[in-house]
């Protein structure tokens, strides 16, 4: 009679980088000897962490193009553990990277047809949220979807008990919607040989034996009880977590359409402006030069009768008045003018010519205004010009409207498409806002830029830094708008 298969259960590994999950894993896969030296442990087992190995292990490498992605199977008897071991969130190479995990992670599941279990691993010694942490919940929120819910479990390292447990287990509500029900402590028995040799000469070896002993049959209890909990979850499709991560990847494809036509649109209303502005200064310009046909005129001084004589001066082009209604009898002869009343000693006091210049005459010399129109060439050139460039910008003017409502229009529909994914995003998933994840997205930026107020705002790390915020900033204001 055959031997019965195997029963498998897939746990996907997931949580930020330092948390802990390496060393989770090691004791995930070295479970048959932790509950060994559980039984047993003596002075033979003093040695360090790193000298254990990985029994009854498989490792296969998943088919990426990173190693990171690994997937373990440890065979416990009657029962498989397929362990998916995923890179740590809140990588130190930014939010791309992030982006490329979680990737990864997809990839790893695309192979799998159910998963039994999430282990979610925090670090039990952190004794609030930090902004990492946070960040990191909204990342790994927002690919697990609500069928997981029930299936998440815990796993607070560096801790033996909750009691001992700094971390605010109520802080998880927030990420989750709900109080998760399934939480494990657990405090690496490993790395308590490396202690136990430093005391060897202080106590005796039977004494840290016992010890060790003791923790390691504490981790074996939890262990079990861990697993039993994994043990009774239903199996969860893989192809929730598929689609789930396929509406995300919509939601970022249309707000990338979004955002070129939103470019688009921007730079159509500068050049609109523009043109506007070439209009206005085309009318201006129109306006200043559309008299380009002057009205001139001019005074001329010319004679006009009078009953009387008035002393009047020849000079060339003199035409003064120098004395009307002259008192004295008309006179020819030229030195008589000396007696005129307008005359002092041998000059005229009006106009300063000689008093021999002077006749008496019938007529008196008046201001005559001439005036007449004249044609301007060169306002009348600017004229033309001014015209002809209004009718250009003004026909410019109008297809670049029409082009920016077309734009509008396309965007328009882009953000119909946009709300509609989002509400499927959040309908099936656990984070329920995926506005939230942007904005988490630019804490952490932020956080980093605060974190390093000393490095130079001008190097590639900070500039780097300034653009993912800056592309960020644009998304939120696209989900803002679609939202309207």
């Amino acid at each position: 009679m055959e031997a019965e298969a195997p029963i498998s259960h897939t746990i996907l590994l997931i949580g930020e980088t330092g948390s802990g999950k390496t060393s989770f894993l090691n004791l995930l896969c070295n479970y048959g000897i932790i509950q060994e030296l559980g039984i047993n442990t003596g002075i033979q087992h003093f040695h360090s962490f790193n000298e254990i190995k990985l029994e009854n292990v498989n490792c296969d490498k998943m088919q990426s193009k990173t190693s990171d992605a690994l997937k373990y199977t440890v065979s416990l008897g009657d029962t498989n553990l397929e362990i998916i071991d995923t890179p740590g969130f809140g990588d130190s190479r930014g939010i791309k990277e992030d982006k490329n995990h979680v990737k990864r992670i997809i990839d790893a599941l695309k192979k799998e047809d159910y998963v039994n279990c999430v282990c979610l691993i925090i670090n039990g010694r952190s004794s609030r949220m930090s902004a990492t942490l946070s960040y990191v919940l909204s990342e790994i929120t927002s690919i697990l979807p609500k069928t997981i819910l029930n299936n998440i479990i815990v796993v607070f390292t560096n801790t033996t008990g909750l009691l001992q447990l700094s971390f605010d287990l109520g802080a998880l509500k927030h990420y989750f919607g709900r109080n998760l029900e399934h939480s494990y402590c657990i405090e690496n028995p490993y790395c308590l040989f490396e202690k136990a040799n430093e005391k060897k000469g202080l106590m005796s070896k039977e004494l840290l034996a016992e010890s060790l002993k003791d923790e390691f049959e504490r981790t074996a209890k939890t262990l079990n009880k861990l697993f039993a909990t994994m043990k009774s979850f239903e199996l969860v499709q893989t192809n929730d977590f598929l689609e789930l991560y396929k509406k995300k990847e919509k939601i970022e494809e249309t707000i990338t359409l979004a955002l070129a036509k939103y470019d688009t649109q921007s730079e159509l209303k500068a050049e609109i402006e523009e043109t506007s502005k070439k209009i206005g200064d085309a009318i201006s310009e129109s306006e200043y030069n559309e008299k380009f046909k002057e009205l001139q005129s001019t005074m001329k001084k010319e004679p006009q009768g009078t009953n009387y004589h008035n002393t009047i001066c020849s000079a060339p082009r003199c035409f003064s008045n120098c004395h009307e209604h002259c008192s004295i009898p008309p006179i020819f002869e030229e030195y008589k003018f000396k007696y005129c009343a307008c005359i002092d000693g041998d000059y005229c006091t009006v106009c300063g010519h000689h008093y021999a210049m002077h006749k008496h005459l019938y007529f008196k010399y008046v201001d005559v205004k001439h005036t007449w129109w004249e044609t301007n060439p060169l306002k009348e050139k600017r004229f033309r010009e001014a015209k002809n460039a209004e009718e250009r910008a003004r026909l410019l003017k109008k297809e670049l409207e029409e082009e920016r409502d077309a734009i509008i229009k396309e965007k328009e529909k882009l953000f119909d498409i946009l709300i509609q994914a989002i509400e499927e995003f959040q309908a099936l998933g656990i984070n329920r806002s995926f506005m939230k994840v942007l904005q988490s997205q630019v804490s952490i930026i932020e956080h980093h830029l605060e974190g390093n107020v000393d490095t130079d705002p001008n190097s590639s790390g900070a500039e780097k830094l300034e653009e993912s915020k800056r592309e960020l900033t644009k998304k939120i204001k696209i989900v803002k708008e679609a939202n309207k």
